[in-house]
């Protein structure tokens, strides 16, 4: 994987390509950078059984997690001839998250591989938002929509991810079960 990854940065940097193929080899070193992530956190499954994972808490942007996510799949939705839409009634970005942006990033990715698996024609729309529930927190929605049979709503729960505190930039992400 860390080969395929470092010929495609070489690519990326030392060829004439066009702003698609661009795009298209960044998706590979993106889905590169994931799948090593993946592998390192199944070599660690001992770390995961024994509940001592510990989530990151790094700055991150939620768009580009989002963003990322439905990249990663726009080909395979595109070989399917589903349409993903992504949608936000925002014009700007949640304020300042930090937390585990690898396993928010995973929770979509298995969210919209599902909606995109079971989906054999129509669309796939992935709607982000968000809302100030305190001073020092906000809560986030990602919706995954698609026209094929889905997943139980019994299964869905939301992703909450504190903003930093205005006073002393703590932040503490958080999964909850609705």
């Amino acid at each position: 994987m860390a080969d395929t990854k470092g010929l495609a940065t070489v690519l990326q940097v030392t060829s004439e390509l066009t702003d698609v193929q661009r795009e298209n080899v960044q998706t590979i070193i993106s889905s590169g950078e994931d799948l090593l992530g993946l592998i390192n956190n199944i070599l660690d499954h001992s770390r995961i059984e024994s509940g001592s994972v510990t989530p990151e808490r790094i700055p991150f942007s939620l768009r580009q997690v989002v963003e990322d996510a439905v990249e990663a799949l726009a080909a395979v939705g595109w070989s399917k001839e589903i349409n993903l839409y992504l949608t936000s009634p925002f014009i700007r970005d949640p304020p300042s998250l930090i937390g585990d942006p690898f396993r928010i990033k995973q929770v979509l990715l298995n969210l919209v591989s599902n909606a995109v698996k079971f989906t054999r024609r129509g669309k796939v729309t992935i709607n982000w938002r968000w809302e100030a529930i305190q001073e020092d927190a906000i809560k986030v929605w990602v919706d995954v929509e698609d026209t094929g049979i889905g997943i139980p709503a019994q299964s869905e729960y939301p992703l909450v991810a504190d903003r930093a505190n205005a006073r002393d930039g703590q932040v503490v992400p958080q999964l909850f079960p609705d």
